[in-house]
C-alpha cells in the first residue's frame, strides 16, 4: 500500500514537473513570437543560433553569466580589389555594374563596401535583439574577484564586437565614403525599411536618452552619438545640441574597424551623470561602426566573440 501511495506520489509529481515544463515553453514561444513579431531581418538564418543565445540570457531575471561567446562569433570581413572574404570564404555582393549578385568584380567601389558593412550592422543589431531587452551581467565580463576600476563601476560601457573590417593590400582605391547616407537612403535586403530606419529609429532601451532626445528634437540613436561618441572621433558635430553634420567618415583602407554593440550604463537605477551633466539612470543600447583605434575611448571594456 505504502509503494502505491509512494507511485502515486511520484506519478502526480512528475505531472506537476510536465505542466510546467510546458507552460514554460509556451511563455517562452509566445515570448519569442512578440519579440520578432515586428522585426524583419535577412540575418535571421546566418544569426538564428546567437540571437536565441541572447533571447535566453534577456529572460534571467538577474543575468550572472557571460554571454555564450561560442554562440555569438566574431565575423572577420575582409575586402580585395576584386572581391569580399566573410571568414576567409568569398561572398556574394551586389554589383551596380553588372545589376545582379556576384562573387566577382572588376573593381572595389564605395557601394560595395558600404553595403557589406550595413548589413553587418543589420546583423549585429538583430542579433542581440535590437535593443529590446537587457542583456550582458557587467559581472560577466570580468572574471570572479577582479576589482573593477571606479569608473566602470559608475557607468560601464560594455561593447561586443560583431564584425572586424579590414582591406588587404591589393585594393586600390584609398578611401570609401558616404556610408551613413547610404544606411538611410537604402533598404535592407528584402524589406521596405532604410538600415537607418531598423537600427536607429526602432525603439529600443534608451533610458541615458530618451527625455533629452525629446528636447532636442533627435531620435535616440542620434543623441546617443551626440553625447558618448562623437567627442572620440574626427566627425565630431559643430556644435551642441544641433545635429548640423552628419556621424559619416571614410573608410580608410589602412584601417582596420569593428562592427560593434554597445551597452551604457547600469540595469539598477542610480544617479549618473553623462559628460555634459544630464542625469542618466538605467542603460542604453546603441550599434555602428567604428575605427578600431577609437574602441579604448568609446568601451570600457569590448569583447570578441569565438571566430567561426
Amino acid at each position: 500500500m505504502k509503494k502505491n501511495k509512494k507511485a502515486i506520489a511520484f506519478g502526480i509529481e512528475g505531472f506537476v514537473a510536465l505542466i510546467i515544463v510546458l507552460v514554460v515553453a509556451v511563455l517562452l514561444f509566445l515570448y519569442v513570437q512578440r519579440l520578432n513579431a515586428s522585426t524583419q531581418s535577412s540575418c535571421e538564418l546566418e544569426r538564428a543560433i546567437c540571437r536565441s543565445s541572447a533571447i535566453q540570457q534577456s529572460l534571467a531575471l538577474h543575468v550572472s553569466n557571460d554571454l555564450i561567446n561560442t554562440e555569438c562569433p566574431t565575423y572577420q570581413i575582409k575586402f580585395f580589389e576584386n572581391h569580399v572574404e566573410k571568414n576567409g570564404k568569398t561572398i556574394s555582393v551586389f554589383d551596380a555594374e553588372s545589376g545582379k549578385m556576384v562573387k566577382k568584380f572588376k573593381h572595389l567601389n564605395e557601394d560595395i563596401v558600404n553595403q557589406v558593412v550595413a548589413h553587418e550592422l543589420e546583423c549585429c543589431w538583430y542579433q542581440f535583439l535590437e535593443g529590446k531587452k537587457r542583456l550582458f551581467s557587467l559581472r560577466g565580463w570580468f572574471s570572479p574577484g577582479s576589482i573593477l576600476p571606479e569608473p566602470i563601476k559608475q557607468g560601464p560601457r560594455l561593447c561586443y564586437l560583431c564584425a572586424e573590417i579590414s582591406f588587404d593590400e591589393s585594393v586600390q582605391q584609398e578611401q570609401f565614403s558616404g556610408f551613413y547616407q547610404y544606411t538611410k537612403d537604402t533598404n535592407m535586403r528584402d524589406s521596405d525599411r532604410t538600415y537607418f530606419n531598423y537600427y536607429a529609429e526602432e525603439p529600443r532601451i534608451s533610458g541615458h536618452t530618451e527625455d533629452l532626445a525629446e528636447d532636442i528634437g533627435l531620435n535616440d540613436w542620434q543623441t546617443y552619438f551626440l553625447l558618448f561618441v562623437a567627442g572620440y572621433l574626427e566627425w565630431r558635430p559643430n556644435s551642441f545640441p544641433y545635429f548640423s553634420e552628419s556621424p559619416d567618415f571614410n573608410f580608410l583602407k589602412y584601417k582596420n574597424y569593428a562592427v560593434t554593440f554597445i551597452k551604457r550604463g547600469k540595469a539598477s537605477k542610480g544617479e549618473e551623470l553623462d559628460p555634459f551633466g544630464f542625469a542618466a539612470h538605467t542603460e542604453s543600447y546603441f550599434a555602428y561602426v567604428f575605427p578600431v583605434n577609437a574602441l579604448p575611448h568609446i568601451c570600457s571594456v569590448f569583447k570578441r566573440g569565438a571566430v567561426e
